[in-house]
């Protein structure tokens, strides 16, 4: 079994991005390598980009029969950006009103397609917000 490359002992950053799958070699500078910290970007720009991909997230019907709500910000973590969703299902024929419940979710921006990264409608909203620091983390 081949140890570690040369250098890596005292370069604790390569080992991480070792472990996310970022290939780095010895010739690439430092700034090259590391992604860009996450930012704070308008939800608009999401469904933007969501609209060569996954159409159906922000559809009008859909949010309608889900009782969707969206989060007016979104997290962008290099070509990702996660975002807070909310339902609340209704059954007007039995007179059922459920919790309001939450789900991160991830937009790609190379594909404009969208996956929940949490089980769907279960989270309440602090446990939302959680989740969403931990991916602002790269967790």
């Amino acid at each position: 079994m081949a140890g570690k490359p040369v250098g890596w002992r005292k370069d604790p950053a390569r080992h991480s991005l070792a472990a996310r799958g970022v290939k780095t070699s010895t010739t690439t500078s430092r700034a090259m390598v590391i992604d860009k910290p996450p930012r704070w970007i308008s939800i608009d720009e999401v469904k933007a980009a969501s609209a060569r991909g996954d159409k159906h997230v922000f559809d009008e019907d859909t949010m309608r029969f889900f009782d969707s709500r969206v989060e007016s910000e979104a997290l962008k973590v290099g070509n990702k950006a996660y975002f807070i969703t909310s339902e609340q299902f209704h059954d007007e024929m039995h007179n059922y009103h459920g919790p309001r419940k939450y789900t991160v979710r991830v937009l790609d921006f190379n594909t404009g397609g969208i996956d929940s990264v949490t089980e769907f409608n279960k989270l309440d909203k602090d446990e939302a917000e959680a989740a969403l620091a931990e991916y602002g983390k790269g967790g």
